[in-house]
């Protein structure tokens, strides 16, 4: 098997960097799109923050709330941090499943968009690297006239 060395090699991660970050790309428009499409169905309703819960470094906020005047529901975010960002007694808005209300989160960008942000950077990133990756890869050495 032969070696691949020098610009040549460049060539070829900055390949390997392209098609991640795209397929990368393509990742977060697919999960930004299911987000966009499961926000537009839900019903929103104010909450309170009544626990943090700690998982690992972060805190994750615990709230209540009452969906369409029913019964009070209690989910916990997804999204922790740490310092916690929100403080027990805190309301927050919070955005329900109407048919099943323990399907909800807290109406936060960080919280509803933190995966097809993380995906889009990642993806930029490595499509950016891979692209300048290839192009030095392909670039000719300048020849010097003497």
């Amino acid at each position: 098997m032969a070696r691949v060395v020098g610009r040549a090699a460049l060539s070829v991660v900055g390949k390997v960097f392209l098609l991640v970050g795209l397929a990368l790309l393509v990742v977060a428009a697919l999960l930004g799109g299911l987000r966009w499409s499961s926000l537009r169905s839900r019903a929103r309703a104010d909450g309170t923050v009544v626990a943090l819960r700690s998982h690992g470094r972060g805190q994750h906020p615990v709230v209540q709330f009452a969906p369409g005047g029913g019964p009070a529901v209690q989910i916990e975010s997804a999204i922790g941090s740490n310092p916690p960002a929100f403080a027990v007694g805190d309301r927050v808005a919070v955005l329900y499943d109407a048919a099943d209300p323990k399907q909800a989160e807290i109406d936060r960008f960080w919280a509803l968009w933190f995966f097809p942000t993380l995906a889009a950077m990642f993806g930029t990133t490595f499509t950016l690297l891979g692209t300048i990756l290839s192009l030095v890869g392909r670039a000719r050495p300048a020849v010097s006239a003497v």
